[in-house]
C-alpha cells in the first residue's frame, strides 16, 4: 500500500510510511488559473492500493479532496 501525504503533512507520511508494508508515494498538485486541481503521481501505483494524508485545498475553501 502506497501513503501519499502533502508537503504540510510530509513528517505524518513519513512515520506511516515506516509501517511494515506501507510505501511512501509521491505526487505533486498545481491549480489552474480557474482554480481546478491538476494531481500528477510521481510513483507507479499501477494495481497498488493507495491512501492520501491531508487536504490538497487551499483553507478557504474547506473541501478535502479525495484522490484514487
Amino acid at each position: 500500500m502506497f501513503v501519499f501525504a502533502h508537503e504540510t503533512y510530509t513528517p505524518i507520511g513519513t512515520e506511516l510510511s515506516n509501517w511494515p508494508d506501507l510505501k511512501f508515494g509521491r505526487f505533486e498538485a498545481k491549480r489552474f488559473e480557474n482554480r481546478e486541481i491538476y494531481i500528477r503521481l510521481l510513483t507507479r501505483v499501477s494495481a497498488e492500493n493507495c491512501a492520501i494524508v491531508s487536504s490538497v485545498a487551499p483553507p478557504d475553501d474547506q473541501v478535502l479532496f479525495t484522490l484514487l
